[in-house]
């Protein structure tokens, strides 16, 4: 991946506020797996490298987390990367797992994180520095990642299941949900409101803080990646071959002309009106509250987040 990409990402992410989260009050019983005593602890070495440049990885960092200048990047082939003074130097996690992509993280805050990826690996800090594997009772490729609080998580997985914790990931249990499909991507609004997007369409929705879940109509075979919403009513998803579906009451979605049949992997709006989505090959959508619109970028690289 090209360095344009994170750079970009890191500029993109920072201007967006994030949602206000609520702390789960209640979770579903769930059949809890054995916790893991297996630390692993790396003292790092930090890379002196000039500010507008990132460290050196074979691999994308397609996600990142940013609050008062601290970044966590993780990739694949065991990537792991953070800084503290907002991208002037950096420090490299990556020796240890690199049999491990990573596909999605998650921070509470600068410190408190967690980080899942091929071969049902989790990973926990509460330092933002040491790495301790969680046990996660699957084999699956684990695609995304979102915590309400402290104890209570949820993670996505590639058999349509979710998984689910109560207590800060020592256990996981699975819950069955009405897909069989991968799931790409899960995020929760502020009113513990939650979507799971998947493969072929799926939109699934819980309003019980991830008791159940159900199927929402989607109108497309094309996969899901990414969602953004303002509200338990307000949000928009994007996908693959184009596709941008915005919903105004948490229930109904409706297409929109995005004017591309490139992959769309990232959205993010700063309000109710202004959006962008990213996406295959540099492609860069924006919205006003009306059409969407190319923005030119000389990037020829996939733009996985914005």
């Amino acid at each position: 991946m090209k360095k344009v990409l994170f750079i970009l990402c890191i500029f993109l992410v920072a201007c967006v506020a994030p949602i206000e989260q609520t702390p789960n009050k209640s979770a579903p019983s769930i059949e809890q797996l054995p916790p893991t005593d297996d630390i692993f602890t790396q003292e790092p070495e930090p890379v002196e490298i000039e500010p507008t440049d990132i460290p050196v990885v074979e691999e994308p960092l397609p996600t990142i987390f940013l609050e008062n200048r601290t970044l966590h990047g993780v990739g694949f082939r065991g990537t792991i990367a953070h800084t503290y003074d907002g991208g002037e130097n950096w420090i490299l996690h990556g020796d240890w797992d690199t049999n491990t992509d990573f596909y999605g993280t998650y921070f509470l805050d600068e410190k408190i994180g967690w980080a899942v990826g091929s071969n049902g690996k989790i990973f926990h800090t509460i330092n933002g520095v040491d790495w301790q594997p969680q046990v996660s009772g699957t084999g699956e490729i684990l695609r995304s990642v979102y915590f309400t609080d402290e104890n209570n998580g949820w993670i996505t997985s590639d058999d349509g299941r979710i998984l689910h914790t109560t207590d800060s990931g020592t256990s996981w249990g699975m819950i069955q949900t009405p897909s069989s499909d991968p799931l790409n991507f899960i995020i929760f609004t502020e009113d513990n409101v939650g979507w799971v997007l998947g493969d072929r369409g799926t939109i699934l929705k819980t309003s019980d803080t991830g008791k159940s879940w159900r199927m929402q109509e989607s109108n497309t075979i094309f996969n899901l990646h990414s969602a953004t919403f303002f509200s338990s009513t307000l949000g928009w998803i994007v996908g693959s071959n184009g596709v941008i579906l915005k919903t105004e009451d948490g229930n109904t979605w409706t297409s929109q002309e995005s004017g591309t049949p490139k992959d769309l992997y990232g959205v993010s709006f700063v309000d109710r009106k202004n959006g962008w989505a990213t996406g295959e090959r540099g492609i860069i959508l924006h919205s006003n509250g009306g059409s969407w619109l190319s923005q030119y970028v000389s990037v020829d690289s996939d733009l996985y987040d914005i």
